[in-house]
């Protein structure tokens, strides 16, 4: 899968799927199958939402959107690991939440990178870091049965 065909930065233009993958809002605790997946599910439907929202970056504003696409990533990742899953689906759950850190991550260092004064290096890490990180963090999601958490 391109990084042109993920959600929601796919239209953004400069700037990849970095803060997309499974990006997340209101949660809860619980337990069963099909509470869980819809409480992880509103996360990440609230938070792509909130994603969506942002401005399209420019060259003058990369910094402004990658701190603001970071704190979104941080909240809703934050609120997802509130969610307690089936015992069937913990270690899977676990894995997904790392690669969900593993994006922040990413972010982050692009951020550091742009803040130094070099936008072209920023860009670059995230076309050549997101689309990996992005992919395992939407296939684990897949895996997991969260639709909106996949989108």
């Amino acid at each position: 899968m391109t990084p042109q065909q993920r959600q929601p930065w796919s239209r953004r233009g400069a700037v990849p799927p970095a803060l997309c993958a499974g990006i997340v809002a209101v949660a809860g605790c619980g337990g069963g199958g099909s509470s869980f997946a819809s409480q992880a599910d509103a996360v990440c439907k609230a938070y792509n939402a909130k994603f969506s929202a942002l401005p399209k970056p420019t060259a003058s504003t990369l910094t402004t959107y990658l701190d603001q696409g970071a704190a979104l990533l941080a909240q809703g990742t934050a609120k997802l690991k509130a969610i307690k899953p089936p015992s069937g689906k913990s270690a899977a759950y676990q894995s997904w939440l790392s690669a969900l850190d593993q994006e922040l991550s990413v972010i982050r260092r692009a951020d550091a990178t742009a803040k130094a004064g070099n936008l072209r290096g920023a860009v670059t890490q995230l076309q050549q870091q997101a689309p990996g990180v992005s992919s395992q963090a939407k296939t684990g999601a897949q895996a997991l049965g969260l639709k909106e958490c996949a989108a």
